[in-house]
């Protein structure tokens, strides 16, 4: 819902030959502009489910490479149909990990909560979407085994898979030397079992050399007026990293 609003609205300003990423410049930095702030041209779109993400890049402006990965059959399907229509956006049917393997997928009935690892209750109890209707044997390899450094080339990573972001990092990084940004979507509470907390997640990205550069919820605890995720975006920190200034 939240991508479709934001779409109606710029569309609408775009009628009136306005250019929202120069009003943007005026509020709060959006995640457009750090990319062309950064000189991004290849995003790497980990969990892309059904292409939500590019999308709202390419709405936002961005013109540059993207490569989205989803495991989900019926996800990819539409996924696909998305990326055939931009001849810069590649999508890829595989899942991420640490090391190649064949795992089982939980497929909810809203597919964004789909997850390899358990829900913890919280989660059961939050969402109708989250109810599991079932599941999926998929493919796992590193990220590294996929896509290859190249020189001159300014990366952007973006991974929101449910609980899987540490494992995903820990097979890419060959690539995550050569990311200029990243966003994670980031835990305040679990909503799933087995995975890093927030601050386990901050310090793995300081010791790969990052810093944080933006914050924005995602979801709230209903009743509590309280976070329970958020998108962080993570840039290089060039005072430890002056190569990739």
């Amino acid at each position: 819902m939240r991508h479709a609003v934001k779409r109606i609205v710029r569309q609408s300003i775009r009628r009136f030959g306005w250019d929202l990423r120069r009003i943007e410049h005026f509020g709060e930095p959006t995640l457009a502009d750090f990319l062309r702030l950064q000189a991004i041209d290849l995003v790497l779109d980990v969990g892309a489910n059904e292409g939500q993400f590019a999308i709202e890049l390419r709405e936002a402006g961005y013109s540059g490479d993207i490569m989205s990965f989803e495991p989900i059959a019926s996800a990819y399907e539409k996924l696909a149909a998305n990326a055939a229509r931009d001849p810069k956006w590649q999508a890829c049917k595989v899942a991420l990990g640490d090391r190649r393997s064949i795992a089982k997928i939980e497929i909810t009935a809203l597919s964004v909560f789909s997850s390899m690892q358990p829900q913890a209750e919280r989660l059961r109890d939050w969402h109708p979407g989250t109810k599991i209707v079932g599941s999926e044997r998929v493919e796992i390899v590193p990220l590294d085994s996929i896509v290859h450094p190249v020189p001159d080339r300014r990366i952007f990573l973006k991974v929101d898979t449910q609980g899987s972001e540490e494992r995903i990092l820990a097979g890419a990084q060959n690539v995550l030397s050569q990311a200029c940004g990243v966003q994670l979507e980031l835990p305040v509470v679990h909503f799933y079992e087995n995975v890093w907390s927030l601050t386990d997640a901050i310090a793995f990205m300081e010791r790969a050399g990052f810093v944080i550069a933006q914050l924005r919820p995602v979801v709230y605890l209903p009743g509590t007026g309280s976070l329970g995720e958020i998108d962080c975006v993570f840039r290089r920190d060039h005072q430890k990293n002056p190569r990739h200034e």
